[in-house]
């Protein structure tokens, strides 16, 4: 299995804290009564005669993880930024920017619905829909009574992303249409125009000039970082129609999980 050993060991321990199992029955539950709510109001459900061309994209990716083809929707709300992976493990929905569509090249759209697939794959749904219900809630006491479980699912959160983006590298097999899908979704909606170049993009976060948050950076450097580790595990080369140009030997997943560990100990 590709997921990150991180993932799994934190999704372990959460089976075991109160405050987020508590979170989650409550999140999973307002989930079912209300679905997504406002995030799929005039949003248009795909379909084979519905955007066909995104919900071929869509089969292609669930099939290559081998899941069942999720229930997606475009979504023209402003409250759906990034692809959205939420509900529970039995009957998870995907909502997508309405925006991706027109401003994501073919490629790149393919690895962001691999990415989202990957969410579903590794059953990370109900904790992604407690996280946005926590995030979200304007009930000021479920907040604060939520708050633990805030803190350990934000912490988990980008470890989680770790495995999904492995997912989005797996489906799409090219490490480079991988890493510019990242970037487009980090820019955010309203950079993704003809203007945004991913390639310059990187090479500004290579030498630091990229502005924003510095947390957020930070952690974009790591999803990169990582993604360039896990490209060079023969897992990951085994289903390659050619092999890597550089010459590099492959590495384990062992190996591959000891390299992205040592990112969250240190700046990249």
């Amino acid at each position: 299995m590709y997921a990150h050993a991180a993932d799994l060991r934190v999704r372990s321990t959460f089976r075991h804290l109160r405050p987020v199992s508590m979170a989650t029955e409550a999140a999973i539950r307002n989930f079912n009564e209300d679905g997504l709510g406002s995030l799929l109001e005039g949003a248009t459900k795909l379909g084979p005669d519905r955007f066909g061309a995104v919900y071929t994209l869509l089969v292609r990716a669930a099939g290559a993880l081998g899941i069942e083809v999720p229930e997606a929707h475009l979504c023209p709300s402003t409250r759906v930024q990034d692809v959205l992976a939420l509900g529970p493990v039995e009957a998870p929905i995907l909502a997508i920017p309405a925006g991706f569509v027109d401003r994501l090249g073919p490629g790149e759209l393919l690895a962001t619905l691999g990415f989202a697939c990957g969410q579903i794959h590794n059953e990370h749904t109900p904790l992604l829909t407690t996280l946005y219900f926590l995030n979200h809630t304007s009930n000021t006491a479920l907040r604060w009574i939520g708050k633990p479980a805030l803190i350990a699912l934000s912490a988990w959160a980008e470890r989680a992303a770790i495995s999904a983006d492995r997912a989005s590298l797996l489906v799409v097999r090219d490490l480079n249409v991988a890493r510019r899908a990242l970037c487009h979704r980090h820019a955010g909606l309203s950079r993704l125009s003809g203007e945004f170049d991913a390639d310059k993009f990187m090479e500004g976060l290579s030498a630091g000039n990229v502005a924003g948050d510095r947390e957020d950076v930070l952690r974009l450097r790591r999803r990169l970082a990582a993604l360039e580790i896990f490209a060079r595990t023969s897992f990951y080369r085994s289903g390659l129609s050619s092999a890597p140009t550089d010459g590099s030997a492959a590495i384990t997943l062992g190996q591959c999980e000891v390299e992205t560990s040592v990112l969250f100990s240190e700046s990249v």
